[in-house]
């Protein structure tokens, strides 16, 4: 009896372990994650004003892809003190163009305006789904010095720098004089 309980204890603990492991020993592999579908990049993720970046993205083979660009303001589309219903920034055509053979495409785009743009690329997937893809690219304006901000000794205020300098460190040690003074005087009428 006591081998027919062990029999069937090592049948059940075999059946335990043994078919989770058996039923996925056969799993299909599962789909690529994430699912393949259009991609879009940039050359330049910050460029001058009137300065061109290359645009490109990889879709199905031959399909045709809409490029449109929309311009916001310097702070990212969005400004604090405006109503806050404004209309959208206009969507500036700049053509339609077709992948490779290889589902490849590229195309190069000069940005006229400064503050930001949207570069969109659209098309159609295989069921002909619509898809829409968009990156930003910030566009600095050449009237600040070359569109750099303006800061440090370039910024022509290094005078009042030096003297914003100074004087912090002369209200420092007036400071620590005066501690040290006050420690003194309440010292000798502490003893």
């Amino acid at each position: 009896m006591k081998r027919l309980l062990v029999i069937l204890a090592g049948l059940l603990a075999v059946g335990a372990f043994g078919a989770p492991t058996a039923a996925h020993a056969y799993a299909p592999t599962p789909p690529p994650y994430p699912p393949s579908g259009p991609t879009i990049a940039v050359s330049d993720g910050t460029v001058s004003e009137d300065n061109t970046v290359v645009f490109s993205g990889h879709t199905r083979p031959f399909d045709v892809v809409t490029i449109n660009v929309t311009y916001g303001s310097a702070n990212g589309g969005t400004n604090f003190f405006a109503a806050p219903r404004r209309a959208p920034a206009p969507r500036v055509l700049i053509g339609t163009l077709n992948a490779d053979a290889a589902g490849f495409w590229s195309l190069v785009i000069r940005l006229t305006q400064p503050g930001w743009a949207t570069l969109i690329a659209s098309g159609t997937t295989a069921l002909a789904e619509p898809w829409t893809l968009s990156l930003r690219v910030r566009v600095l304006d050449d009237g600040v010095l070359g569109g750099l901000a303006a800061t440090g000794v370039a910024s022509g205020r290094l005078p009042a720098m030096i003297l914003s300098g100074v004087g912090a460190v002369l209200l420092g040690g007036l400071l620590v004089f005066g501690a040290v003074r006050w420690r003194r005087r309440t010292a000798g009428v502490d003893a």
